[in-house]
């Protein structure tokens, strides 16, 4: 049988999920890779936590990661590389670093 949707993860966001689509009449499948809410709503207890919608494209953001990025001991290391794919994420992720681009995306993870 053919599902409409398929939600990956059977935490507390792929369960609310699931369940609104079906209440809405649209046929859906839900997986995880192990039992329902073991994974991430497991060490959450659920949680969803409205004052993390800001994303990390923020302003200031790229001076704060290129302090720490190519130091060892940094939670988030970069080993330095040639990568156009890579450079080119990271310049796009930086024009985003700024006020309007930073409510904008905080406003959809909201409605979210």
């Amino acid at each position: 049988m053919a599902a409409d949707v398929v939600v990956v993860g059977g935490g507390v966001v792929g369960a609310a999920c699931a369940f609104y689509l079906r209440e809405a009449g649209v046929s859906v499948t839900l997986i995880d890779q192990g039992a329902f809410g073991r994974g991430c709503s497991h060490g959450n207890c659920g949680y969803v936590s409205p004052s993390h919608i800001l994303p990390l494209c923020q302003p200031g953001a790229v001076t704060r990661t290129l302090k720490t990025m190519f130091s060892r001991n940094s939670p988030f290391y970069l080993k330095p590389r040639f990568s156009p794919e890579l450079w080119g994420w990271m310049w796009r992720f930086a024009r985003r670093c700024n006020q309007r681009d930073m409510l904008e995306a905080g406003r959809a993870r909201q409605a979210l």
